[in-house]
């Protein structure tokens, strides 16, 4: 198990979907992924790019802008 990985609290919502809320910083790629019920390792099929993760599995990754987005 990565000793460096953050346990996320989530909030369950309708429909059996889970949501948790990060504040990341821009400009960067921020590796992830999920573990369900303590013993299964899953992927985000939506992520920005997978890498391996030297664990014969690879890490989504999701990349950060730069600059904040301005909404009109």
């Amino acid at each position: 198990m990565d000793t460096l990985a953050d346990l996320l609290r989530y909030t369950p919502s309708k429909g059996g979907v889970f949501r948790v809320t990060l504040e990341l910083d821009s400009g960067r790629e921020v590796q992830f992924r999920y573990l369900v019920n303590g013993e299964h390792w899953c992927n985000h099929w939506h992520a920005d790019a997978y890498v391996p993760s030297g664990l014969g599995q690879d890490n989504c990754v999701v990349v950060t802008p730069t600059e904040a987005l301005a909404i009109a």
